[in-house]
């Protein structure tokens, strides 16, 4: 994640930090709340910060003061996530604004500095209608400036249709056209502030690891297998799962030393084929709850494909319904094809596992949050939690809980905790306790203390997941029970496993197996 900046910054600053008048207009609003308050090392508070300054309503803006080691403060006034004034203040008296300071910050964020932050959302009421206008204006053209550039224009020979989303922290997704075929194509390209800074190859990692999955052999999988001790055979059924991966048909770089005129021409990029009946997120808040058959469908084709994966030892590391996208095709038995998308991209550090980068609550291996590191078994609870979600139409509040618990704790996202009524007092008891050992456990020990909380989840999964599947048979139930098990010894090593597994539950049940 990273900041946005507006374009007109230096003028902005001028206007709203130069003067200290403007900026006690600003802060005398009364319309304001506190949205963090934290000490600590600054790129362990950066995601905390940004999430944050997310979450401040488009009608105030974001005030932010940080002290970096006692020596200088940066202010900082955002609308979102788009840095529109920023100073920096040594002694009390400015040395930088505008460009200049928002480079200092990119700098201390990315740094083991000792900062102190707060940030609060603030009125904008006493700065005057045409000071806001200006604003408000700031913050959509740092949204929308090269979305309608590439909207007029294209890009790389390809004709923008729509927006598909803007609202991704990292990329801006558009449905697109290849003009010499007419062919519709989905066209993601990499954020802006993403793109300048360098990093955007961390984010289109995940792409070509999917090509490498799908470039992988028949001969390359049975080496793989044997390997295992599986039976080598089991390559050819897994060979088929290929349909399930959203190919990426080009990942388009850019040099070094990038600018603001090469990205609106050039922008780091990934054309993808595109799913025209959108995600199973979308298909399911549509429908509702799906049948049992059409779950089960769903799930096995999933877990095919992510075994498939997982032989070639590549994990996902971030699935959930919306990176889960349906393909219309009238041969498959409800008219679609399922196939998995966007790969996290993560980096393997030995020792450890995969680096979490992008971690959505309800679909997380809490085990993992609480180290920092994923592994294959992640991927399983994700496939779980996903069907879960088929199989009932939402998520089970308990272990969204969980999460958003370890993840407020663990990493200061500030992420809103799902609300306990009065009448669930077992949930009650479970989330005060869970609570006090989260503070109390070092980060180091606190997966093993976890562990000892798989009764107590138990117990709420019975009442919140399992009490609505009455009409799965009880082979599968201990699929999925084993599947989210909290307990590391218990649980599927790989979806290798988890697919195995499935199949035999499935198998002489339904003629697509």
């Amino acid at each position: 994640m990273a900041l946005r900046l507006c374009k007109e910054v230096d003028e902005l600053s001028t206007l709203l930090l130069g003067s200290p008048e403007v900026l006690a207009q600003l802060l005398l609003s009364r319309n304001r709340r506190t949205m963090l308050y934290s000490m600590d090392v600054a790129n362990k508070l950066r995601d905390a910060i940004i999430n944050k300054l997310n979450l401040c309503r488009e009608d105030m803006v974001c005030y932010m003061r940080i002290t970096a080691n006692d020596k200088y403060v940066l202010r900082t006034i955002t609308v979102r996530d788009v840095v529109v004034a920023i100073s920096k203040e040594v002694s009390e008296k400015i040395e930088l604004t505008g460009l200049k300071a928002y480079e200092e910050l990119e700098r201390l964020l990315g740094s083991n500095a000792l900062i102190k932050v707060i940030v609060e959302e603030v009125g904008a009421e006493n700065l005057g209608v045409e000071l806001v206008g200006k604003l408000k204006e700031c913050f959509i053209k740092a949204v929308r400036d090269f979305m309608a550039v590439w909207m007029n224009r294209g890009v790389y020979g390809y004709t923008i249709d729509s927006i598909i989303s803007d609202k991704s922290a990292y990329m801006y997704v558009f449905k697109a056209r290849d003009a010499t075929r007419g062919a519709q194509l989905v066209l993601k390209v990499v954020r802006e502030d993403i793109a300048l800074t360098g990093r955007y190859m961390d984010y289109l990692r995940g792409y070509a690891q999917a090509l490498l999955v799908l470039s992988v052999m028949q001969k390359d999988l049975e080496l793989l297998l044997k390997a295992r001790g599986l039976n080598e055979k089991l390559a050819e059924k897994l060979m088929r799962f290929r349909k399930n991966i959203v190919l990426p048909m080009a990942i388009m770089m850019l040099g070094n030393g990038s600018d603001i005129a090469k990205y609106t021409t050039s922008p780091p990029a990934v054309i993808e084929e595109y799913g025209d009946l959108g995600d199973l997120e979308s298909h399911v808040k549509k429908m509702g709850r799906l049948s049992y058959e059409e779950c089960m469908y769903i799930f096995y084709h999933i877990a095919g494909a992510v075994a498939l994966m997982h032989t070639a030892a590549i994990p996902h590391l971030d699935l959930k319904p919306r990176n889960v996208i349906l393909f219309k095709d009238s041969l498959e038995p409800f008219g679609y094809t399922v196939k998995v998308n966007d790969f996290s991209g993560s980096l393997h550090i030995p020792g450890y596992g995969w680096e979490l980068r992008r971690v959505t609550p309800a679909y997380a291996d809490p085990l993992a949050i609480a180290t920092g590191f994923g592994d294959f078994d992640y991927d399983v609870y994700s496939i779980v939690m996903t069907v879960i979600f088929t199989l009932t139409a939402n998520v089970p509040k308990h272990r969204h809980y969980l999460n958003t618990l370890l993840l407020n704790s663990l990493y200061k996202l500030g992420l809103p905790i799902p609300p306990i009524t009065e009448d669930e007092q077992d949930f009650k008891i479970f989330a005060e306790k869970l609570s006090e050992s989260i503070e109390s456990y070092p980060r180091e020990k606190l997966a093993d203390a976890l562990q000892k909380f798989s009764n107590d989840v138990i117990k709420l999964d019975e009442k919140y997941i399992f009490s609505q599947l009455q009409a799965v048979p009880q082979n599968v139930k201990s699929i999925l029970f084993r599947g989210i098990s909290l307990r590391k010894e218990d649980r599927y090593r790989d979806a290798v496993e988890l697919y195995m597994d499935l199949e035999r539950a499935l198998q002489g049940t339904f003629k697509w197996v």
